[in-house]
């Protein structure tokens, strides 16, 4: 009963919160184009979850790269989405242009966030033949497999040639990937890094090597890339996206 009551307070509160933000206009989220005088605190982030279309930093600015920087939403396009988010899900599904499929591994979400898959498939084990896709998306979501280098291979095996695997992956501030185990040290080091339960490595600057030792050519983009204001559309320089190129 205790829980009930708390997630019905909590609702109201962000629904006064979400009307009182709704009569400024000091951010425009770009996926739903609704302005708000700040967005909701996420995590500790202030200005992160949109009101309306719930997306958070990260989905913003890859919907700013895709529109700006790429002909995602001009031409015929096959695209996988895994753990597809869901300020992002309804409007690449309402394009016609975009043969569209969406993939999880995990049969319980986070359904506040995201959305239910058209496939459950891992992205170590991708049920589809060579060359497929001209876009895998793939979010934060390799931190938490247990083989990324097998994900990666099969990344690189189902795109087509020249086809963009666009990923994003939580960076920590000391350097090299580190990996975890059962063991105390690597626990307590998880602990320390503030990493999540279900994680099984917190990526550094090595990332790039991981990704180009499967053939991909590799580009970080950041938000400083794509708009000169950042505070505007809410987005994070620190969110870089990750532009993986099928050679």
């Amino acid at each position: 009963m205790k829980t009930v009551l708390k997630k019905s307070i909590k609702k109201v509160l962000f629904t006064i919160e979400w009307y009182r933000a709704a009569m400024g206009n000091k951010v425009t989220c770009p996926i739903c184009e609704h302005t708000f005088d700040h967005l909701h605190t996420f995590n500790a982030r202030p200005n992160a979850l949109c009101f309306h279309c719930r997306s958070l930093e990260r989905d913003r600015s890859l919907y700013l790269y895709l529109k700006s920087k790429t002909d995602f939403f001009s031409k015929p396009v096959k695209v996988l989405h895994f753990a597809p988010e869901i300020s992002l899900y309804p409007l690449f599904r309402g394009i016609p242009s975009i043969d569209y499929s969406t993939a999880d591994l995990m049969v319980t979400l986070n359904s506040y966030l995201q959305v239910n898959p058209d496939y459950i498939m891992s992205v170590t084990d991708i049920k589809f033949g060579d060359n497929v896709f001209d876009y895998i998306i793939c979010n934060h979501v390799l931190d938490d497999v247990d083989d990324d280098h097998k994900a990666l291979t099969e990344f690189y095996r189902v795109l087509k040639p020249g086809g963009t695997a666009i990923v994003s992956v939580p960076l920590n501030t000391i350097g090299k990937t580190v990996e975890f185990d059962d063991t105390p040290e690597k626990i307590g080091l998880k602990k320390k890094m503030n990493i999540s339960p279900e994680n099984q490595r917190s990526y550094g600057i090595d990332f790039y090597e991981r990704v180009e030792e499967k053939g991909f050519m590799v580009t970080a983009v950041s938000a400083e890339d794509l708009i000169p204001d950042l505070k505007k559309f809410a987005v994070r320089k620190e969110d870089l996206i990750y532009i993986c190129l099928k050679k």
